[in-house]
């Protein structure tokens, strides 16, 4: 039993360890062709760019899920004898790696990926714990320095809503503790408005700010921020990914203005 344990434990490192590896290049082909069609992109529509984004995410994920496939091999299949050969053949034309290098690359690396992984590990529970903190900093806003808003305003919230197909029961309320406006939750939604926002806006205005927040609640935007966030916790290492969440979420705030 303790046997295959450890078989099975040497084989989740081993494909977890070259998954991380080979997506050093990965992302970074990944991310420049995310930059070509943002470079060729600057006249058309933030759509255009926001969902070519959250397209090279989704890619991103499954280079993660094939490449884990590629050299993971269940317990029946492994052995205590080094491996003399890499992936598939398939794999090795995508990853650009020639036969005769292979073994000298893979006996180069393979030691070091334990080491790898732990760090990652490591640094996938400290971002993890990050996040969470963030997000009870941010329900916390919810309870602390709220005022309701006044009834014409709860009017206009309805009147948006129904312009905008919002189908969701949206609750607005002032916050002296927010600094910009924001919205809290998916499936009972919350504007939040800092008190600055009501007291120093012109009435058209605000109601494009919250025109502008009504946006990220229609077009889901919490559900493919949590997914971006999940994936950012996964690859936290790679700069390429930390890029282009940012053009990502700038991509997504200009698609709301542009409903707005």
């Amino acid at each position: 039993m303790g046997l295959i344990d450890a078989n099975l434990l040497q084989a989740l490192v081993g494909a977890l360890g070259w998954t991380l590896v080979h997506f050093l290049w990965q992302g970074c082909a990944i991310a420049f062709a995310y930059w070509l069609i943002c470079a060729f992109s600057k006249e058309q529509s933030a759509y255009l760019r926001y969902w070519s984004g959250l397209t090279a995410y989704f890619i991103s994920a499954a280079c993660l899920l094939f490449t884990f496939k590629s050299y993971y091999r269940p317990p029946a299949e492994f052995s205590l004898e080094p491996i003399a050969a890499g992936p598939s053949n398939a794999f090795l034309v995508l990853s650009g790696n020639w036969p005769d290098i292979w073994p000298a690359l893979h006996g180069g690396v393979e030691p070091v990926l334990p080491l790898l992984v732990v760090l990652w590990l490591i640094g996938v529970a400290w971002m993890s714990v990050r996040t969470f903190c963030d997000w009870v900093g941010t329900r916390r806003l919810l309870g602390s320095g709220t005022l309701d808003i006044d009834d014409s305003l709860d009017a206009a919230v309805s009147r948006l809503s129904e312009q905008l197909g919002v189908s969701q029961t949206v609750r607005v309320i002032q916050s002296s503790v927010a600094r910009v406006p924001m919205v809290v939750g998916f499936l009972r939604p919350v504007i939040l408005l800092p008190v600055s926002s009501i007291a120093g806006l012109p009435r058209e205005q605000l109601e494009m700010v919250l025109a502008h927040e009504l946006g990220h609640i229609k077009r889901f935007d919490f559900l493919f921020n949590l997914f971006q966030v999940l994936l950012e916790t996964l690859l936290f290492f790679h700069p390429a990914i930390a890029w282009m969440g940012r053009r990502i979420r700038h991509e997504r705030e200009m698609c709301c203005d542009d409903l707005v």
